[in-house]
């Protein structure tokens, strides 16, 4: 069994570096055409939470799951036409 894990392990490794082979270094933070926030517009960002002191531990940044929500019911969208299937053109 231990050999199975070992191999699994491995290829967990070698997956990790391909894809980190694979993406660009960015040396220059205009060059990053992703996503790029600074201090205070990370701040504002729903779910993210700065400079939580816990029981035992202090956390410089913490960014909370985000929780998937339906669509607003049509009745709030006033004359919006639109539909809640992302297959069908509004």
């Amino acid at each position: 069994m231990m050999v199975e894990i070992d191999r699994l392990l491995a290829l967990l490794d070698y997956v990790e570096a391909t894809e980190r082979d694979r993406l660009p270094t960015v040396l220059d933070m205009s060059d990053y055409r992703g996503f790029r926030r600074f201090g205070d517009d990370v701040i504002k960002l729903p779910g993210v939470l700065v400079n939580v002191h816990g029981e035992d531990d202090h956390v410089w940044l913490r960014v909370e799951r985000l929780v998937r929500r339906p669509p607003p019911l049509q009745e709030t969208l006033g004359s919006v036409p639109g539909s809640t299937s992302p297959t069908t053109s509004p």
